[in-house]
């Protein structure tokens, strides 16, 4: 598996190499790791009025990167024979989805150790841009305390899309999901906006949530029936009513699960920002590590 961890070479959290290890197969994958260093226009115009200080600071940038950088691949070389860096200088966001673009990668992982306020912030800055325009799988990389004795398991939500039900042998493959983890808990959440029950009679609100439940319970059959054809044992279905990113992230924490996946459905702007995106939510909210599917 090819892997791409963009990284901030100046504040690498030191849980970083343990976590990264939780959820991948790194023996047998090969790991880039990206640096960019932000190019900012208007200050390197007025800073090259001082007798180029303005390439001997992106200089001293690109030192300090090498150095830890540097560091950084020699911890994970203990558990991925093969790592490699880059280090370029652009727009960080268009930089990094370019390299992506470009790299043919598997999977695109994206270390997130903020605190909640500043991490809101940057995420809708950098990691967000990410997510939403990476072509690939991304993971959000967390720390990893939901391994109680070396037992993980693993939270996969379903909506019944092509595009949920497609991520289950997507994520099979990515993740290894027979080998890496105990037990397997897939959830369908029936979610009748509140804005049904304020404008609607109660005998239809009812009705309408009635009718959901149904259809997620064949769609949790359904899933079942594909894990069992992937041969995967331990799967324990879920339907819980509610909003479908507060009752995940709740239930990754109650069940222990190491990784929370949901599939991405490559939804417009405009419909994200009036409704939202259930992925992206989870992705903010919840506590353990979350692999968004593509």
């Amino acid at each position: 598996m090819k892997i791409l961890m963009p990284v901030d070479a100046t504040k690498l959290n030191l849980n970083l190499v343990d976590d990264l290890s939780v959820n991948i197969d790194l023996k047998n994958s090969t790991l880039d790791i990206l640096y960019v260093i932000e190019q900012l226009p208007a200050y390197e115009n007025v800073v090259d009025t001082f007798g180029g200080f303005g390439d001997n600071l992106y200089g001293q940038f690109d030192s300090h990167a090498n150095d830890v950088l540097s560091n950084l691949k020699a911890q994970i070389n203990s558990i991925c024979p093969t790592v490699n860096f880059k280090i370029l200088k652009g727009l960080i966001s268009q930089t990094i989805h370019d390299e992506i673009v470009n790299g043919n990668y598997d999977l695109v992982v994206i270390p997130s150790y903020k605190p909640p306020k500043l991490e809101e912030y940057i995420f809708g800055r950098v990691s967000r841009h990410i997510i939403n325009t990476n072509p690939k799988t991304s993971l959000i990389l967390k720390p990893s305390s939901n391994t109680k004795n070396g037992v993980k398991n693993i939270l996969i939500g379903i909506d019944g899309s092509k595009d949920s039900m497609a991520a289950l042998a997507k994520t099979n493959t990515l993740f290894d999901i027979k080998n890496n983890y105990k037990n397997i808990y897939v959830v369908n959440v029936v979610h009748l906006p509140s804005a049904v029950y304020a404008v609607s009679p109660p005998e239809f609100s009812t009705m309408v949530h009635g009718n959901m439940v149904m259809q997620s319970d064949i769609i949790l059959a359904d899933a079942k029936k594909q894990m069992a054809e992937l041969g995967l044992e331990n799967v324990e279905i879920i339907q819980k009513t509610g909003e479908p990113v507060s009752e995940m992230a709740k239930m990754a924490l109650e069940l222990n699960c190491a990784l929370v996946v949901v599939a991405s459905h490559g939804t417009h702007a405009l419909h994200r920002l009036i409704l939202g995106s259930v992925s992206e939510g989870i992705a903010k909210s919840a506590k353990t590590q979350v692999a968004i599917i593509k």
